[in-house]
């Protein structure tokens, strides 16, 4: 007999269908589970799934869930990057090299800082950005990290402003190609990718070259556990022969193919419910 599994949202969130829960989700449907979604899980579920863009909750998020129902992420309740960042630096960090600049929150901030939000005081920055230089308007370009070739360049607004974050930019190469290695990873089941792109800042948009990585180092492993992390995304890179984790992401989204469907190896983490629930 199947289970019923409820993906838990906040009242203000949607799937999408690049998300890899949306596609864990149809493979589920197909072996004869039963799904719902939202802030309120349905009657009769067995499995709980924690699933917010939010990067720091807490039990006012699982305020609905019967406390007796295993939630799977329901630990994961930090990923700012304050508490995952390997590369983080402060105003006084002995560091002679170039820097990026992020907001601490996932997804450039979104609804978690309001930090995008367009009331009139943002759109007059927005107007005001076509014009003059980032630094000068006291807030980050639209959906860009800038990266500066000095700590001596970051504006002293952005130390002032817990929203955002610094780290040393240590990008890792491939010949003129910047490296991102993605860690994806559902309960025991797992693939890790090495991504390439001509872009300092390695986005799905402008890939180049994607191929796999056989082992994932141990330090990466370690920060999963102490996360909490049931499933989800680790980015890392490695540097000087060991690696440097920048970003963890509890809602990744996935590649489809030309028919709209998950490959192979997204289709093998579905396996892992098994290892979260029994």
């Amino acid at each position: 007999m199947g289970q019923h599994i409820h993906i838990l949202t906040s009242a203000n969130e949607r799937l999408q269908k690049i998300h890899l829960i949306s596609a864990l989700s149809a493979i589920w449907q197909d072996g004869g589970n039963t799904l719902s979604f939202g802030d309120r899980p349905s009657p009769g579920t067995d499995v709980v799934i924690a699933h917010t863009d939010y990067s720091h909750i807490t039990d006012t998020f699982f305020a609905n869930v019967d406390g007796n129902l295993p939630v799977i992420n329901g630990n994961a309740r930090n990923i700012l990057k304050t508490a995952v960042s390997q590369a983080l630096i402060s105003l006084d960090t002995d560091w002679d090299g170039p820097v990026i600049v992020k907001t601490n929150a996932n997804a450039h901030a979104g609804e978690e800082y309001a930090y995008h939000r367009l009331d009139v005081p943002r759109l007059l920055k927005i107007i005001a950005a076509r014009a003059l230089p980032w630094q000068w308007i006291g807030e980050l370009p639209l959906r860009r990290y800038p990266i500066l070739d000095h700590v001596d360049q970051v504006p002293g607004w952005v130390w002032q402003d817990d929203r955002l974050i610094v780290e040393r930019f240590i990008p890792e190469r491939d010949g003129e190609l910047y490296v991102l290695r993605l860690w994806m990873f559902f309960g025991d089941q797992e693939y890790c990718m090495r991504v390439l792109s001509d872009l300092p800042v390695v986005k799905s948009r402008r890939l180049v070259k994607v191929d796999l990585v056989k082992d994932v180092p141990d330090e990466v492993r370690t920060l999963r556990r102490k996360l909490g992390l049931d499933f989800g995304k680790i980015d890392y890179v490695m540097h000087n022969g060991r690696p440097v984790v920048f970003d963890v992401n509890k809602t990744p989204t996935v590649f489809l193919n030309k028919k709209g469907q998950p490959g192979h190896y997204v289709r093998k983490l579905a396996d892992g419910l098994e290892d979260l629930i029994n």
